[in-house]
């Protein structure tokens, strides 16, 4: 089912990568109308929705189109266009059900255990990064092992790359410094210094990615299906 490393069709591709963006423009265009003009209002109506009964609408639907900050949405949209692009090389045509499942299931994780702040993509970017390393933990191909091994190796020695290279970790763009902390983000899963982050969004959407690795030959299709049945109604 699906394709390997870069063996989509061009097309299939390109549409994915576009879907790929265009859900990175959503996020910002969000972002404008309710940090630039409405002082968070979109946002603070999401995150008091904890364990309520409107925030199982809210939560799996809506959370992840909210950020805190202007800060808060470059991180994420970084990690959209890594990870995401991650998975369209792999196989384009899983991009869907990777991020509705994790979507809709890490949503339901914070609505259940969040502490009223797991608003933003980050349930959504851990789930790709979920699903990159346990499909690349199933899948015995030499692409998947080197997508495994660059985690690793960042996950290690990522921050020392920069720590070490004051010169070029001040230079550096933020595309260069996604990548090579990309493996770091792994730590966002625990509890950490900055009571603002939820790492409650963090570990659902890791647990999230693996689900949907380890049944995405049976999600996938539900999904497409669901997806060609929104498209023609």
């Amino acid at each position: 089912m699906g394709q390997g490393f870069l063996e989509a069709p061009a097309e299939t591709w390109f549409s994915q990568a576009k879907l790929l963006l265009e859900f990175i423009g959503v996020l910002w265009a969000i972002a404008i109308v309710d940090i630039g003009c409405l002082n968070h209002a979109l946002l603070y109506m999401v995150i008091q929705k904890t364990r309520t009964f409107g925030g199982l609408f809210y939560y799996p639907f809506l959370s992840g189109l909210f950020h805190a900050d202007w800060d808060h949405l470059v991180g994420n949209s970084l990690a959209v266009l890594l990870f995401g692009g991650i998975i369209v090389l792999r196989d384009p045509t899983q991009l869907w059900m990777v991020t509705i499942v994790t979507a809709i299931l890490s949503g339901l994780g914070v609505w259940l255990i969040g502490r009223g702040r797991g608003c933003g993509a980050s349930g959504i970017t851990f789930g790709y990064l979920g699903f990159i390393i346990t499909n690349a933990a199933l899948e015995k191909d030499l692409p998947s092992a080197a997508i495994l091994v660059w985690l690793a190796f960042t996950f290690l020695f990522g921050s020392r790359i920069f720590d070490h290279n004051q010169n070029w970790g001040k230079t550096a763009n933020p595309v260069s410094y996604a990548f090579w902390n990309a493996g770091r983000s792994l730590w966002g899963v625990v509890p950490g210094p900055d009571d603002r982050i939820s790492w409650e969004a963090h570990l659902m959407g890791i647990l999230s990615g693996a689900f949907a690795a380890q049944y995405k030959t049976v999600l996938t299709p539900w999904v497409n299906q669901f997806i060609r049945w929104v498209q023609g109604s």
